[in-house]
């Protein structure tokens, strides 16, 4: 007896259905009448061979959308290939928080309340014995065979004005490794590292604008409230003409911002920013596990799909993040990048603070009871067992997700949102990336036609 995989996932297309498998990847199309047939029941060969002529069904056999496996054994088979997709990780990702202040008062900000320290140790920034501390270990790592891929400096708010001098201190260590230096800033403070990014030491810049002018000084909101939208939007504009430095620049969604997506465009255009390829920006919701206000809850799938198809998938943040591990099917037609690990908080970043504790993802920095470990004077880290935890947070371990047939596009959602929404990391963060996941492929296929 055969069966329709419990990992297909099924989109139609007018009078066609399209099959993608969550396990091996393949994508076929299919009268949508045959398929109706098929997902109702388990058949014989000889049933099939009624619907499907002898070669179409031993590929459906060969590509998965048809097994002889009970749910349980093709469960099993899933498991195997997720931890077969899962290789050791060869590189780890180094966050540096170099303060955990912050020129802005951000009515949103997720790290309001979170950093577990006075409003004295807030101002502190990191020393150059701490980042000579954190070199050792990235010494350590390399020398071990591992890869840094780069370096992102964390806050906080890392780019203040006065924290210039241990940025270029910490630049120029990295300098030395060849390692790229990457910043997560407001970008308010960017002109006092301008000499910085023009001489390289800072390649990439991901970056906050919320909307044109009367939108965004409301949610970007600085501490002795002047405006940032001219001085954000200033310096961006000198950096992409003078130099060589790649920005991201994320709008936040909210209730006041989800409204005026087409005249930041516009401004973004008038700006001659879109033609630049160096520019990137993307809308993403509030992270709704953080807002306390349901009224300001944004949904982006909902938002996304009140939107042309080209800014939904590639401009909206989590639908471009789905279209990237997606596009090598339709691109290259290889496998998509499936994978059971939602990023790089699941064994291959380290984040280290200016107290010697580590982290796994930039948003538990400061929460002491999310750390993972210590670094110690001769850069060695010592773990502790929430380390284990974090690094076996992947799809295969977690059975609701093993049984899911997006679960290698979705990776389970992310952990720290996980922890934030339910208590407990092991849960899955679903949201409706299965919608998202359809609205993609769906676009893709689209474009196929």
């Amino acid at each position: 007896m055969y069966r329709a995989s419990s990992y297909n996932i099924y989109l139609y297309e007018k009078q066609k259905c399209y099959i993608l498998h969550g396990t091996t990847g393949a994508l076929s199309c299919f009268e949508k009448d045959k398929i109706d047939v098929i997902k109702s029941c388990e058949m014989t060969y000889g049933d099939y061979l009624k619907i499907f002529d002898r070669e179409v069904f031993n590929n459906m056999l060969k590509r998965g959308f048809v097994t002889a496996k009970t749910e349980v054994e093709e469960m099993e088979q899933h498991r195997s290939i997720s931890m077969l997709l899962d290789k050791g990780k060869k590189f780890y990702s180094v966050v540096i928080v170099v303060t955990h202040d912050c020129n802005f008062r951000c009515p949103y900000c997720f790290e309001n309340g979170s950093v577990s320290c006075s409003s004295e140790s807030r101002k502190k920034a990191i020393t150059p014995k701490e980042v000579d501390r954190i070199f050792k270990c990235i010494e350590k790592a390399l020398s071990e065979g591992k890869e840094i891929k780069n370096v992102t400096l964390f806050g906080g708010e890392p780019l203040l004005k006065e924290n210039v001098e241990i940025v270029d201190y910490i630049a120029h260590k990295a300098q030395k490794y060849n390692i790229e230096i990457s910043a997560v800033t407001n970008g308010y403070d960017l002109d006092s590292y301008f000499y910085l990014i023009e001489n390289k030491l800072i390649s990439h810049l991901e970056m906050t604008l919320d909307g044109i002018k009367d939108v965004n000084n409301v949610r970007r909101v600085h501490k002795d409230r002047f405006d940032t939208f001219e001085k954000i939007t200033k310096n961006i504009d000198y950096i992409l003409k003078n130099t060589h430095a790649r920005i991201d620049l994320i709008s936040n969604l909210d209730d006041m911002s989800a409204s005026k997506i087409e005249p930041l465009i516009e401004f973004y255009k008038n700006m001659g920013w879109l033609s630049n390829e160096k520019f990137s920006y993307y809308f993403r919701s509030l992270h709704a596990c953080y807002e306390k206000n349901p009224v300001q809850k944004v949904n982006e799938h909902i938002v996304a799909k009140q939107k042309a198809d080209d800014l939904k998938v590639n401009h909206f943040y989590e639908h471009a993040r789905i279209n990237m591990r997606l596009e090598r099917l339709f691109k290259e037609k290889k496998m998509p990048y499936y994978s059971p690990t939602y990023c790089g908080a699941s064994g291959s970043i380290l984040g280290f603070d200016m107290d010697g504790n580590v982290y796994p993802c930039w948003e538990a920095a400061g929460r002491k009871e999310l750390s993972v470990g210590f670094l110690k004077e001769d850069g060695e880290i010592v773990f502790n067992e929430y380390f284990e935890v974090w690094k076996n947070r992947k799809t295969y371990n977690m059975e609701k997700c093993n049984a899911c047939a997006y679960a290698l596009i979705c990776r389970g959602g992310c952990p720290m949102h996980a922890i934030v929404n339910t208590g407990e990391i092991d849960n899955p963060e679903c949201g409706n990336y299965k919608e998202m996941i359809n609205d993609v492929l769906l676009y893709n296929i689209r474009k196929m036609q």
